[in-house]
């Protein structure tokens, strides 16, 4: 049996706003997370404070019923990614418009109009990170690297190692960071990825 591990590593400069509490360094779980329900979508909050290089960072999940979107197309000055986690989901960003599946991801820059909407008969679960730079977003650094962008599972290729393997998603600059890298790996039964290494950061960062 696989054990797949979405790792993401972040490479981040960002803009100041209000001071929020600082996310400890520790594991977040889904059982844990608090369930807002409401009539087309169920959602939970898993972590929301500051770190090291973001004033503000907050990760959630979305279920979103069939034939339903979360609400209208909108546009935002923080940055946004999202992670299909199961089922489903058609995304527009700036007209442009893909369906994508479990595995797939999504982000959009500061100021792109952006929707969601579950087309399918079945409910579709995505993961939501939102975050906000300390230092001054570059706009103009987000546009030069590509903008808003969509990567879809199928067209990742596998490549296989002695551990396992992994599929590289992204690794460029947005406007919130100087670079955002992207992988998921999937390692074998019984295997660690890595010795446990310290992060030089405090524990809450």
């Amino acid at each position: 049996m696989l054990l797949r591990l979405i790792i993401l590593a972040l490479a981040i400069l960002t803009m100041p706003f209000a001071v929020a509490q600082s996310i400890d360094s520790r594991t977040y779980g889904w059982a844990e997370a608090p369930v807002a329900k409401k009539a087309t979508t169920e959602q939970r909050t898993l972590l929301e404070g500051s770190t090291t290089d973001f004033s503000h960072l907050k990760v959630h999940a979305t279920t979103l019923m069939p034939h339903q979107a979360p609400h209208p197309a909108h546009k935002h000055d923080d940055e946004e990614l999202i992670i299909i986690k199961e089922g489903k989901l058609t995304v527009t960003i700036e007209g442009k418009t893909k369906t994508l599946g479990a595995g797939s991801v999504a982000l959009m820059m500061p100021g792109d109009e952006h929707g969601f909407e579950n087309k399918e008969d079945s409910p579709a679960t995505y993961y939501v990170m939102r975050y906000a730079s300390k230092e001054p977003r570059d706009l103009e650094r987000g546009r030069k690297a590509g903008g808003s962008f969509w990567v879809d599972w199928n067209d990742v290729p596998f490549q296989p190692h002695d551990k396992g393997g992994i599929r590289r998603m992204f690794d460029r600059p947005t406007a919130m960071t100087k670079r955002f890298e992207m992988h998921v790996t999937t390692l074998n039964q019984g295997l660690w990825s890595h010795p446990p290494t310290p992060t030089g950061l405090p524990k809450s960062c």
